[in-house]
């Protein structure tokens, strides 16, 4: 009975050793699979962790390319808007300009226009007041054909005179009497201008003031002719046609220009107590 009753204890201690045993075994498997999991675990958050700032890394340089992408577009914009605009400004500052040229060269024109009517009015005034032995008068100060217009108006009585004591002269010898050419008295008064303005003189020449020869005159104001001639004198005595007429009739070469039944026209200029006879056939 003792017997049963130690081998029951032992079996009984034997079943408790072995129930510890398992539960042993249970709890170290516990053990050993807990730190596993958590071990997992810690490293797919990392890894996610990981992922997600890469992701934001990249949300965050797309967006910074995209921002200086549009940057871009707007400087180009901007810079295009500018130079638009600095080509607008230009245009309207160039015609501005021609505006402003255009009417000061309107304005310009009617001043000169005034002006020269106004001279034009002397000249006829001062040949009206003027008489067969009136002194010569010079009313330009500037070269050119229409300062040459304006001194021939203004002494034409006086070249009229001039040429009418020549034609008498010419009528005493039986020689035809000479016409009196607008064209070639204009290019006279040209050549005389030039002389009188530029302070020049050559009496032995006759050249004009840029060097050319005398013969030029007529080239210049297409005075077509076979035969020419030419008369000058320069002084203060010679102050009317008359004084001029005589001078040049007690010239032996002057005389013989102003009777030469070769020549049919003539023209006479003055400027300044410069004077010029052109004859022409």
């Amino acid at each position: 009975m003792f017997y049963k009753r130690i081998a029951a204890c032992i079996m009984t201690v034997a079943m408790v050793a072995s129930m510890a045993a398992c539960a042993n075994s249970v709890d170290t498997s516990s053990a050993s699979v807990e730190p596993t999991t958590a071990a997992s675990i810690e490293s797919a958050g990392q890894a996610q962790t990981t992922t997600s700032a890469t992701s934001s890394i990249e949300a965050e340089k797309a967006s910074a390319e995209e921002a200086a992408r549009k940057a871009e577009e707007i400087k180009a914009s901007m810079a295009a808007a500018i130079e638009e605009a600095s080509r607008e400004a230009e245009s309207k500052a160039e015609a501005a300009r021609q505006e402003q040229e255009s009417i000061i060269a309107a304005r310009q024109e009617e001043v000169e226009s005034q002006e020269a009517a106004l001279r034009e009015d002397i000249a006829q005034e001062a040949n009206k007041a003027a008489g067969p032995d009136s002194e010569i008068i010079t009313v330009v100060d500037s070269y050119g054909v229409e300062s040459a217009k304006l001194q021939y108006t203004a002494n034409y009585s006086i070249y009229v005179e001039l040429v009418r004591l020549t034609n008498e002269l010419r009528a005493s010898l039986g020689v035809a009497p000479l016409t009196m050419d607008e064209n070639i008295c204009i290019a006279s008064c040209k050549k005389a201008v030039d002389y009188y303005l530029a302070d020049y003189y050559d009496g032995e020449n006759h050249k004009m003031i840029d060097g050319r020869r005398w013969q030029a005159l007529y080239e210049d104001f297409n005075i077509v002719a076979t035969a020419r001639a030419e008369n000058l004198a320069k002084g203060p005595s010679f102050k009317t046609a008359r004084a001029m007429f005589e001078g040049w009739k007690n010239s032996k070469i002057h005389y013989d220009n102003m009777v030469n039944p070769a020549y049919t026209r003539v023209g006479v200029g003055s400027c300044g107590y410069v004077w010029f006879m052109d004859l022409a056939n």
